[in-house]
């Protein structure tokens, strides 16, 4: 069989690796792709496959994590990846590779979720899916003082991203995989994965294409405040939280316990944030770019229109109690910050106004950073492109209000039918088909289709438009999109993203009883 063969068996350095065929496409799961001491960054898989052969018919384990998804099993062995191919290739000898990294503000989540399932992108779009497990929480996000064993390093999860890139780039080709055409792509904190790669160092030539859905690229602390976070952490274990080796023997769930355990303390709550100042992430995403210090690759972003609903932890809001809110998020020198937002996001009398608060968490936390961001693109000369998925599905993730958070997945991967409590409509399904093709598009050409105009300052900024009629040859865009807005409350400083979340369902809940 040669190298890219369409059988469901491949050859690696390691041995041979057998999958399975599903519904058209070739599935390869649980395959290793690097090892990592806990603390420590990974290295490259390179032991031999037990009797020279990977049974890569079913799911390896999650990492650690908060929540333990009900079927599934758990290690710390779990520096997997799941690859999903065309039974038969048409047309290119090699395909191009699109490289999920999963949201969960860097806390939970897995490659295994059904919603990532590539089976039927791989299928219709005629690429390779690879979707990635990584390190999450105090076991891929803390940091040490300098002092500690040499060996441990900072931002393990986001290190374990790049191996996982480096392991598609030897061996893809095995799968029917274009090594030169790796795009990596991510939702939420998957998608601030992607930010981080886009601006390390670290990771130049691992990939030649980036797509951050809804990321948290904002969403920073510095390398004193996650010390900090770490020890306080650590503190609530048996072992102190300089000595390793003692760390290192601990049952991983009296780790995991720990976070869980302190999710609403100051520590506790800045998880999903990168940190910045160590070899991989030596500022934010934005100042690299600001001083031209990244990876100059075809990049593409986006949001939902009403990215707050997933985060608002409130089914409804009186006028009383969004006056209240408002007030509570403090002044400027010059005038309430109150009296700014309501002139951006009014308040109606005698109606519900949870749109009103879920418009100014989508601006603060994504809207706003992302379109910050797509300029500093602009300015160095890499104008990104961008757009708005602006849906609210048939069928909904969960039952909030609108085009939410995470909400654009199942129409990227073709899993709108995941859902057996609920039938997408014809219409939903063509937009899934038309915005799959747009992704497959984007790693294939490494740019956008002619009618998807770049974010250019010169043009006013066009952003596609992504909603049911979607027509790739005529795609409807919107210029200037929240320019006002985001202008307005750029001098409030209300934080970003996480913190942002944190500071509105705190007010939410002391302004409960307005009237």
């Amino acid at each position: 069989m040669d190298a890219a063969g369409s059988g469901n068996t491949v050859q690696l350095p390691f041995g041979s690796v057998r999958g399975i065929l599903h519904q058209g496409s070739r599935e390869f799961l649980g395959v290793p792709y690097a090892t990592a001491k806990r603390f420590e960054a990974p290295e490259q898989w390179s032991q031999q496959y037990a009797h020279g052969v990977l049974d890569a018919t079913s799911y390896s384990p999650q990492c650690p994590q908060l929540y333990h998804n009900p079927g599934t099993t758990e290690s710390e062995n779990c520096l997997s990846l799941n690859i999903f191919t065309p039974s038969q290739r048409l047309h290119d000898p090699l395909l191009p590779v699109l490289l999920w990294v999963h949201g969960g503000g860097l806390l939970i989540g897995s490659a295994m979720d059904p919603q990532y399932n590539g089976t039927a992108i791989a299928r219709a779009q005629n690429v390779i899916v690879v979707a990635i497990n990584y390190r999450l929480g105090l076991l891929g996000f803390s940091a040490f003082n300098s002092s500690v064993k040499s060996s441990v390093s900072t931002n393990n999860g986001f290190r374990d991203q790049m191996a996982s890139c480096e392991w598609v780039r030897r061996h893809i080709v095995a799968f029917g995989g274009d090594s030169t055409k790796i795009t990596i792509y991510g939702e939420s904190a998957g998608g601030q994965g992607v930010a981080a790669l886009l601006t390390s160092p670290l990771s130049r030539g691992l990939f030649q294409g980036a797509i951050a859905e809804s990321p948290g690229a904002t969403n920073t602390v510095t390398l004193r405040e996650r010390v900090a976070h770490t020890a306080a952490m650590l503190s609530h274990t048996t072992c102190n939280a300089g000595d390793i080796e003692c760390l290192q023997g601990l049952n991983y769930t009296e780790l995991i316990g720990v976070i869980d355990g302190n999710t609403d303390s100051a520590e506790g709550n800045h998880w999903a944030g990168m940190t910045v100042g160590d070899d991989l992430s030596p500022d934010t995403a934005l100042n690299l770019v600001r001083a031209g210090s990244f990876n100059r690759v075809p990049f593409m972003i986006g949001t939902n229109s009403n990215e707050g609903a997933l985060f608002i932890q409130t089914n409804s809001l009186s006028p009383a109690q969004a006056e209240c809110v408002y007030r509570s998020l403090g002044d400027t020198t010059n005038t309430t910050i109150a009296e700014v937002l309501k002139g951006l996001y009014p308040i109606v009398p005698g109606q519900d106004n949870l749109y009103a608060l879920i418009d100014l968490y989508s601006d603060i936390a994504m809207h706003c950073p992302i379109r910050e961001l797509a300029l500093a693109l602009d300015e160095a000369g890499v104008s990104p492109w961008l757009y708005s998925f602006r849906r609210k599905p048939a069928c909904p993730i969960q039952p909030v209000l609108g085009a939410a958070h995470g909400f654009e997945v199942p129409y990227v991967f073709h899993t709108l039918g995941n859902q057996p409590s609920c039938r997408s409509t014809a219409d939903d399904q063509d937009l899934a088909t038309q915005m799959g093709s747009l992704w497959a598009f984007f790693a294939r050409e490494g740019g956008q289709v002619p009618t998807w105009p770049r974010f250019e300052a010169r043009t006013k900024g066009q952003v596609a438009k992504l909603d049911l009629g979607l027509d790739p040859e005529d795609i409807d865009t919107e210029a200037r999109y929240r320019s006002e807005y985001c202008t307005r409350l750029d001098p409030l400083g209300i934080p970003a993203f996480g913190r942002t979340s944190v500071q509105l369902n705190d007010a939410v809940a002391r302004c409960m009883h307005a009237k």
